[in-house]
């Protein structure tokens, strides 16, 4: 536990120095990456500038990034990476329109591995998201930095070539379950815009 604390306080420090822009997501609804509609309770906070190396659109967190994190890929184009890779040895993250739902998984694997943390897939199935046959998924992770086991979700969507998802993390003693409701709740009400 104080090895946890360490690492947050750490984080924090850092973060005020040199970190990403803290926006509060106000209350009603919020457009994410220009083309997405969601929900917004006001818990909301929005990282800019967090996103530097990955195609996510945008981060959102009501704890912190080293707590929770929300993260938003909105018309990620076939061919495209969904992350920059650090070298030869990581699997390319490059997302293909013909992506079926256990090879979207597996892109998240690797997204969410790339740090060398662990990885579980627990359930794939078909759901709905942004009105669009997608899959649900949901994981378990053991953060490589600080041991933490994280609970995570992932919706996903393929519409006209392109990747739509929104990811959540959270660690999974106390705050997934005290927060999935919430982002379950942005996740079914998230719409195109228009």
């Amino acid at each position: 536990m104080n090895r946890f604390l360490s690492v947050v306080f750490v984080t924090a420090l850092l973060a005020g120095c040199a970190g990403p822009a803290v926006v509060k997501v106000g209350q009603g609804e919020a457009i994410v990456g220009e083309r997405v509609v969601v929900p917004s309770d006001a818990a909301w906070n929005q990282l800019r500038g967090a996103t530097s190396g990955t195609h996510s659109a945008a981060v959102w967190t009501t704890e912190g990034l080293a707590i929770d994190q929300v993260n938003f890929y909105v018309g990620v184009k076939d061919g495209e990476a969904l992350a920059q890779t650090a070298g030869k040895e990581q699997r390319p993250l490059n997302f293909k329109a013909s992506m079926q739902g256990h090879e979207i998984a597996a892109l998240f694997e690797a997204l969410h591995t790339r740090d060398g943390s662990t990885f579980r897939l627990d359930k794939l199935e078909p759901a709905t998201f942004l009105g669009q046959q997608g899959w649900r998924m949901q994981f378990t992770l053991v953060r490589k930095f600080d041991d933490v086991k994280l609970s995570g979700s992932v919706w996903a969507a393929v519409r006209d070539g392109q990747l739509f998802a929104m990811t959540f993390s959270a660690p999974a003693l106390a705050f997934y379950p005290r927060l999935a409701p919430k982002v379950e709740q942005v996740a079914n009400a998230a719409r195109l815009k228009g």
